[in-house]
């Protein structure tokens, strides 16, 4: 080998040293953060462990508009094949559009929150959060602003096979939490409160028809408090399974809403097969809540059993035909059950102080 080839080399050696070193510098800073803007995203590598941190992208989590950084975030999980994406701990990140995750991703919430800047400009009908089919968020809040907004946005709405626990959903106008044409959805253990409407919804697709149900929903040790119209209102809707919520009427009814625990809406499209159990519904004090219902004769093979209602005007209203409503606990209500349907079973069930038990509508022992 030459002297002159070996000085050659040395030199190229040299200088590709500095210029990596200067890459460092430009992108991490002398104290080795990374340092990302919007511009440069895309030129990101994911960790060892396939995690993405949102942190990485920008998002100081200080209540500003983040929207695109947080999207690009997704985003970027989403086409790297990454199995999870973690929040910063205890942090805020504003939004001000709809913000939807890939397919087949975990959200690490650490109690962040995502909050729906003032005045966003979401309109009626757009939602806060989309979660993408197969995925799984936990820990994490959801805060739609509701008093600081012109329009009445939805919340977080999941797609098939995602699971969503451990979550608060708060302050949103309309729909809070809810399901569209999907199947086999885990909403587990969170906690849904302040809505001028719905606290969660499941819906389906086609009326009077349905050519699309929910299917196999599970709705399980949910706390759902101070929801305008209904904290669980189950639409065109089959084979689910709606257990073990804790849910608290309003006090309030500015809006004539006559609120309900938990509703079996069929006015939209009829539910199938659903069993409602376990939950305990306790009711603000105000003229005609209910605390278990339904639309009318449309809903079929419903079960209600096991629950405890109190402390509304009617404990179950129902109007399907040839269900199973027994087992259930219900006190301190003007009429305990309200049966305007057809050869359901409605016995036995225990009644305690209710004025109207015996209403030839109402059955049960005392």
């Amino acid at each position: 080998m030459s002297q002159d080839y070996k000085l050659i080399s040395g030199i190229v050696i040299i200088v590709s040293i500095i210029l990596a070193g200067a890459f460092f510098i430009t992108n991490y800073g002398d104290s080795g953060d990374q340092q990302i803007s919007e511009k440069n995203i895309t030129n990101v590598q994911p960790t060892l462990s396939s995690d993405i941190y949102v942190a990485d992208f920008g998002i100081k989590g200080d209540g500003s508009d983040e929207t695109a950084k947080l999207q690009s975030a997704l985003d970027y999980a989403g086409a790297h094949s990454s199995k999870a994406v973690v929040f910063p701990a205890d942090k805020t990140i504003g939004i001000s559009r709809t913000v939807e995750t890939p397919p087949k991703l975990e959200l690490i919430g650490n109690g962040c929150t995502i909050k729906l800047i003032d005045h966003s400009g979401m309109g009626y009908g757009d939602s806060l959060f989309v979660v993408g089919a197969y995925s799984y968020v936990h820990d994490l809040k959801f805060n739609g602003n509701m008093d600081n907004q012109d329009d009445t946005p939805n919340g977080v709405y999941l797609l098939t096979d995602s699971r969503f626990e451990n979550n608060e959903v708060f302050n949103i106008s309309a729909y809070m939490l809810g399901t569209y044409r999907g199947d086999n959805i885990i909403i587990n253990n969170n906690i849904i409160h302040d809505t001028r409407q719905y606290g969660i919804a499941t819906s389906g697709e086609g009326f009077p028809v349905v050519n699309d149900y929910s299917n196999n929903i599970t709705i399980t040790n949910n706390t759902i408090y101070n929801c305008g119209q209904v904290g669980i209102k189950i639409r065109q809707t089959s084979n689910s399974l709606v257990k073990g919520n804790i849910i608290t009427t309003p006090k309030s009814d500015p809006y004539h809403n006559e609120p309900s625990g938990i509703r079996l809406y069929s006015f939209d499209g009829p539910n199938d097969h659903i069993i409602i159990s376990n939950n305990t519904v306790t009711g603000g004090g105000i003229p005609f809540d209910e605390g278990i219902s339904s639309d009318d004769a449309h809903n079929t093979n419903i079960t209600i059993t096991g629950n405890n209602v109190s402390n509304t005007y009617y404990g179950i209203h129902i109007k399907f035909n040839n269900g199973v409503v027994t087992d259930n606990t219900i006190f301190h209500c003007v009429q305990c059950i309200l049966d305007k349907g057809m050869d359901n079973i409605v016995i036995p069930n225990t009644l305690i102080d209710c004025p109207l038990s015996q209403n030839p509508f109402a059955w049960g022992k005392r």
